[in-house]
């Protein structure tokens, strides 16, 4: 479950908030307790953040969502990433209709913060690029919580 407190959300150390012009889906929705989704505005793309408490370290993640048998295709290499001191992995894919980003952090233990947009109508590319994703990009920091 995710604390809003000071116009952020808040879980397990880490903390981010949403851009404008997106709905919000609730966990109800997506049968998760500890996830949001949003929608552009435009309907163009969603991203999904959440906590994986179960998680299999952030590269193995990754590389297991471009494995042969999910029908993924990688658009560059699984690369490493900080971000407000966590470290993690990040990466571009593709499937037949839709691309893909995936930002996963470790957050301690066996829980990942993760970040994943999805589009099928414009560049995954254009998508991280916009001023939406910046802001929610730049938002990821550290929490009490």
């Amino acid at each position: 479950m995710f604390l809003y407190k000071d116009q952020k959300f808040h879980a397990h150390g880490i903390c981010f908030a949403l851009p404008d012009n997106v709905f919000l889906r609730t966990a109800e929705d997506l049968g998760q307790a500890a996830s949001l989704e949003l929608e552009a505005a435009d309907g163009s793309y969603t991203v999904t953040v959440g906590i994986d408490e179960e998680g299999e370290g952030t590269q193995n993640a990754l590389l297991s969502m471009v494995s042969a048998r999910a029908g993924m295709t990688a658009l560059g290499p699984v690369t490493p990433v900080t971000l407000a001191g966590f470290t993690g992995h990040c990466l571009k894919y593709r499937s037949r209709r839709e691309e893909y980003f995936e930002l996963r952090l470790a957050l301690g233990r066996d829980t990942e913060f993760y970040l994943y947009s999805a589009t099928q109508s414009s560049s995954i590319d254009d998508v991280m690029a916009s001023a939406e994703m910046t802001q929610m990009l730049h938002s990821i920091g550290r929490s009490e919580e």
